[in-house]
């Protein structure tokens, strides 16, 4: 696998960010491509406790990228939900938020289309696909094609990293020699303040670590 596979039309496009290591690759994978139209940062607040670390991991992120950041508050829809501290990787799908890329997908599709944007770019990928059913295939077939009806054929929903896991993606931007600024990211599932080391977000990125040659 090669990140010169993925190939973008060069239109005004959206990028939605998490504060995480796939998002730093994404946006590192598209200023490599030196679009020359705009492109916009997206990061949207589902839980209040992410302004305390993620948000301003995705603030710094737009900034080491030089990308234009538009914070958007969905979380009064998540009032009274609560994020289980469970480590168990059992109850991993604990963590869901129902419908939650839905809601910060359309949220984010509605705010560029008044814009002009083009496109929307969403770095989930296959291991997520795996736990969260609106990371799945299926799920962002229907959405994209929801989002495409829904703005009159004008708003594609591009899902470049989707057939490939997290840790495939992490060997991909090392082939590529790209930098990757891991002490701007975060991956905690459970803490907002100091990484916990057992969930799988923790996990995960110690092996992504591990590719990248990086430590913490």
């Amino acid at each position: 696998m090669n990140m010169n596979n993925f190939e973008f039309e060069d239109v005004p496009s959206a990028v939605m960010l998490s504060g995480g290591l796939t998002s730093a690759v994404l946006l590192s994978f598209l200023r490599e491509k030196e679009l020359k139209s705009s492109l916009k940062a997206f990061f949207v607040i589902f839980n209040p406790k992410q302004v305390l670390k993620e948000q301003k991991c995705v603030e710094q992120l737009a900034k080491y990228y030089n990308v234009h950041l538009k914070i958007l508050d969905v979380s009064s829809l998540y009032d009274g939900m609560t994020v289980p501290s469970s480590l168990d990787f059992q109850k991993f799908n604990d963590y869901y938020m129902p419908f939650l890329n839905s809601v910060m997908i359309s949220v984010v599709a509605a705010h560029v289309y008044y814009i002009g944007y083009k496109n929307i770019i969403f770095g989930t990928t296959s291991s997520a696909s795996f736990h969260y059913p609106d990371c799945s295939l299926e799920f962002l077939k229907a959405q994209s094609k929801a989002i495409f009806y829904g703005s009159v054929s004008n708003l594609k929903l591009l899902t470049p990293f989707l057939n490939s896991s997290k840790l495939e993606i992490m060997r991909m931007a090392k082939e590529s020699n790209m930098h990757i600024p891991v002490e701007l990211t975060w991956s905690c599932f459970v803490s907002y303040k100091k990484p916990c080391g057992k969930c799988f977000g923790c996990l995960e990125r110690k092996l992504s670590l591990e590719i990248l040659g990086s430590g913490e």
